[in-house]
């Protein structure tokens, strides 16, 4: 799996956990976007 930029990778996921908390199921439409990126 390439990983392209870790620190924006990073900043997403910590955006989207912060969002889970408003959002739940969010973190799954991030994780499948990472997937299919």
């Amino acid at each position: 799996m390439l990983t392209p930029d870790t620190d924006a990778m990073h900043a997403l996921i910590d955006e989207a956990l912060a969002e889970e908390t408003i959002n739940p199921g969010g973190i799954s439409s991030l994780i499948d976007l990472i997937h299919h990126a």
